[in-house]
């Protein structure tokens, strides 16, 4: 009888109700901003909405506290970037490794009220 090797099925991603309400590290919050040290999600889980999810908690405090969000994106992660552009962060400044971006809650304000859509 022949033996047949099977590959081992990866997990299923969860989807984004199945995660935690907030980043599983916590944000630095200055008293003028709050700062976004790093995300990470599993290539294996990516593609499946985790990364909007965590982000648009931290945009919720951002608007709650009408303090701007600070990240840095690395240039190379082209995805990342066309997410948060997509969340309303702005490009503000680089360096020779990273792109900074900022949320700026006041300024998305004004658009979601122009009738635009930042959680397509």
């Amino acid at each position: 009888m022949a033996h047949r090797t099977m590959e081992p099925i990866p997990p299923t991603p969860p989807t984004p109700s199945q995660t935690l309400p907030l980043p599983p590290t916590k944000p630095r919050s200055r008293s003028t901003a709050v700062v976004l040290g790093g995300i990470q999600i599993h290539p294996a889980f990516q593609g499946n909405g985790i990364g909007t999810h965590l982000i648009t908690a931290l945009i919720q405090e951002s608007r709650s506290t009408a303090k701007p969000l600070h990240l840095d994106v690395d240039r190379n992660n082209v995805r990342a970037r066309r997410l948060y552009e997509r969340l309303g962060f702005e490009q503000h400044a680089e360096s020779e490794r990273d792109f900074h971006m900022t949320f700026h809650p006041d300024r998305v304000v004004r658009q979601e009220q122009a009738g635009e859509d930042l959680n397509r």
